[in-house]
């Protein structure tokens, strides 16, 4: 696609909130994750809400006016409610089971546990309230060389807890991290010079033994999701018991980022295609890290459409086949139950008896 100037311009700032908070009832009492100098619900704006960030409002204004931020957006910084540096929320938020709504735009994908982090917000929230997230493509931003992360990844990183990042984590951050025209995150259809951003792993060495050593934070991307991975995630961890959250909006998304608004069920949803949903996710991958077109994408999906029903129709064909199969089985059990009960059977039992010898002789003298 060409590389249009439209194609680089982020979406419009108000659009991205409205399709953040969509799924939201933002009359009622909610926390933000770590807004920083972008809080989606202020409290200048009249939201009752609190603030949870690693550092005193004091602090990250200092931070990012290090970094040379304009002071426009230094001055969106709050008041910090809850200061967070790691472990469990609900070791530092009060008030469980209270909060309508819970909102974290760019976070999730920094969770040492994502699990955890996911139960923590379960915990929370009162019957019937959501989690908003905001969450980075990893298609379009610096993770486009990283597969989407796996159950088996996120299950062993709650089962075997660590403080910080492991060491494995941070060095896929070192080997695979890259830029688009210097850029962090771009925007679908956007082209250009794509490199690495550590091209002869600078500094590998001592990630790779601060994460062995787990006293010291390094801020990766943990986690890394397409919007049809992440829904596919969701559904085999709750499947398999290990968070509440159901998918009840979501997978739009805007620049480099997706929306998604999350529910604790208490029911499960109706049954799932998992292939169906895998195939969605390879989909994605491949539109969007595979350089395929859009018409290649079409017959991809075609092709995946006419396979789930050919597998439908064998199901069908099968089971019907089985059927009839039994069915004829059932009768010559039947017809031969009824011959061996017959007057005619018992009748001629000597000569079929005599007939077997006369076999057995012939065939031992010759014939």
């Amino acid at each position: 696609m060409a590389d249009t100037a439209a194609a680089r311009e982020p979406p419009p700032a108000d659009l991205r909130t409205q399709t953040a908070l969509a799924g939201v009832d933002l009359a009622g009492r909610g926390l933000e994750i770590g807004p920083s100098y972008n809080p989606l619900v202020p409290k200048s704006s009249g939201f009752d809400v609190r603030v949870i960030d690693h550092a005193p409002r004091e602090e990250l204004i200092a931070k990012y006016r290090g970094y040379g931020l304009d002071e426009a957006l230094i001055e969106r910084i709050e008041v910090v409610d809850h200061l967070w540096s790691g472990g469990s929320l609900a070791d530092v938020v009060d008030a469980p089971g209270t909060y309508d709504y819970v909102i974290a735009s760019n976070f999730i994908e920094h969770t040492v546990d994502l699990i955890g982090f996911l139960n923590d917000c379960a915990a929370l929230l009162r019957p019937g309230g959501r989690l908003a997230l905001v969450v980075p493509d990893l298609r379009w931003c610096f993770d486009h060389f990283k597969p989407p992360s796996t159950l088996g990844q996120v299950v062993d990183a709650h089962l075997r807890p660590t403080t910080f990042h492991t060491p494995g984590s941070l060095l896929d951050h070192t080997a695979y991290a890259c830029t688009l025209d210097g850029e962090v995150a771009w925007w679908p259809g956007q082209t250009g010079a794509i490199g690495l951003q550590l091209p002869a792993l600078e500094g590998a060495a001592k990630v790779i033994a601060d994460g062995d050593r787990q006293d010291v934070y390094h801020d990766t991307h943990r986690w890394r999701f397409t919007p049809a991975s992440f829904e596919f995630l969701l559904d085999d961890l709750r499947d398999l018991g290990y968070q509440p959250f159901v998918q009840v909006l979501g997978g739009q998304s805007l620049g480099f980022e997706f929306f998604v608004t999350l529910e604790a069920a208490a029911t499960p949803p109706a049954a799932r295609d998992r292939l169906a949903q895998l195939l969605r996710v390879r989909d994605e991958v491949l539109i969007g890290c595979g350089g395929l077109t859009a018409t290649e994408a079409d017959g991809l999906r075609g092709e995946r459409s006419a396979l789930l029903e050919e597998r439908a129709d064998l199901r069908t064909e099968l089971a019907q086949t089985r059927a009839s199969v039994s069915a004829r089985v059932t009768q010559l059990e039947e017809e031969l139950d009824a011959l061996h009960a017959s007057t005619s059977w018992r009748v001629t039992r000597p000569l079929r008896a005599l007939r077997d010898v006369t076999g057995r002789v012939l065939a031992r003298f010759g014939r």
